[in-house]
C-alpha cells in the first residue's frame, strides 16, 4: 500500500526539482521556468526535467521559441521575436527558425497560427521589389530600411512611405529607416557650385561617385584645398563629351587641339558643345587637307580669297 506522500503529483505548470543538502533528498515542487513547459500530474518517483520548447519542436533553433513561467503544455510555446515557424514538410511539426534578411517576424506566434515572415516591401505596401531590406532576426517593421539606390517616397494621404527607385541625376545611399526618410540627393547639390543640369547619374545610383558630367559640361577643379569640383558648361571653342566621373576630371578639349595642325583661333564652337563635329571654322579660316589621311586643319584664308567660316569639317 502506497504512502500518502507517494500519491502527491505535480500540478500542471510545475515540476519536481531535485534538492541537495540539509539532510533531505526529497524533490520539491517548483514552477516550470520560462521557455519550457511542464504538463504536471507527475509523481516524485517519476520526476523528470521541464521540456524545453525547442526540444519539443524538433529542429528548432536555440532561443527561437518562448513560453511564460508555469507553462503546462506544448501549445504554450510561441516564436521568439525575430523567428518564425518553418514547415519542414512531410507532416513533421513546425520548427522555430531565424527570420530571413529583408523580412521581419514579430514573434509571439503559436504553432497553430504559424505564418510566413513578412517581407519588408509587403509591410510597406506599394514598395518596389528589392527596394527595402532588413538584417536577419528582424522583429519589427521599423527594422526595414531602404536598399542602396532607393529612397522613401511619400504617397500622401497619410499612407505609409514606399521604397522607390532613386531617380536619374540623383543618388540614394540607402540604409535609411522610414522615420528618417529623406529625398534623393541631386548630383548638382552634392557637388556644390555645379550648374543646373550639368551632372547626371543613372536611376538607382547609390553613391556620389555615380555622378558624371552631362555631355557639354566638364568638371571645374576647385581652387581651395579639400573642396569638390563642380559641373560647369563647356566653354566656347571647345567641346566636352561628358560622362566623366569627378575622379577622372579632365579639361575641355580645344577644337584646334582636336584637329591637329590647326592654327590658333582658326576653329570655334558654341558653349556646351559635346562632340568634335561641333567645331567649325572661324570666319577668315578654312579647312586645309594636309593629305596622307591626316585630319583636316583650320588654316588662315589666303590672300585674294575670302572664307566665310562656320563650316564643319564634314
Amino acid at each position: 500500500m502506497s504512502s500518502v506522500k507517494e500519491e502527491c503529483v505535480t500540478a500542471p505548470g510545475y515540476y519536481w526539482r531535485p534538492t541537495a543538502g540539509a539532510g533531505s533528498s526529497l524533490p520539491a515542487g517548483t514552477s516550470c521556468p520560462e521557455n519550457y513547459y511542464c504538463t504536471g500530474s507527475v509523481r516524485a518517483a517519476q520526476a523528470q526535467p521541464p521540456t524545453l520548447c525547442t526540444n519539443a519542436y524538433v529542429g528548432s533553433e536555440i532561443s527561437s521559441l518562448l513560453s511564460p513561467l508555469r507553462s503546462d503544455e506544448m501549445t504554450d510555446c510561441v516564436t521568439a521575436p525575430g523567428y518564425f515557424w518553418r514547415n519542414p514538410g512531410g507532416g513533421a511539426a513546425p520548427a522555430g527558425t531565424t527570420c530571413p534578411a529583408d523580412h521581419y517576424c514579430t514573434g509571439r506566434v503559436p504553432a497553430a497560427q504559424a505564418q510566413p515572415p513578412t517581407l519588408c516591401t509587403d509591410g510597406y505596401s506599394g514598395s518596389e521589389t528589392g527596394s527595402l531590406q532588413s538584417p536577419q532576426k528582424s522583429d519589427e517593421m521599423v527594422d526595414c530600411v531602404t536598399s542602396p539606390g532607393y529612397f522613401w517616397r511619400d504617397p500622401g494621404g497619410g499612407a505609409l512611405p514606399v521604397g522607390t527607385t532613386c531617380p536619374a541625376r540623383s543618388f540614394c545611399t540607402g540604409r535609411v529607416p522610414a522615420a528618417q526618410a529623406a529625398p534623393p540627393t541631386l548630383c548638382t547639390d552634392a557637388y556644390g557650385g555645379s550648374e543646373v543640369d550639368s551632372l547626371d547619374s543613372p536611376a538607382r545610383s547609390d553613391e556620389m561617385a555615380d555622378c558624371v558630367t552631362f555631355p557639354g559640361f566638364f568638371w571645374k577643379l576647385p581652387t581651395v584645398a579639400g573642396a569638390l569640383p563642380a559641373g560647369i558648361s563647356c566653354p566656347t571653342d571647345n567641346y566636352c563629351t561628358g560622362r566623366v566621373p569627378a575622379a577622372q576630371a579632365e579639361e575641355p578639349i580645344l577644337c584646334t587641339a582636336a584637329y591637329a595642325g590647326s592654327e590658333l583661333l582658326s576653329l570655334q564652337s558654341p558653349a556646351q558643345s559635346d562632340e568634335k563635329t561641333d567645331c567649325v571654322t572661324t570666319p577668315g579660316y578654312f579647312w586645309r587637307d594636309p593629305g596622307n589621311g591626316a585630319s583636316l586643319a583650320g588654316t588662315t584664308c589666303p590672300a585674294d580669297h575670302f572664307c566665310t567660316g562656320r563650316v564643319p569639317a564634314s
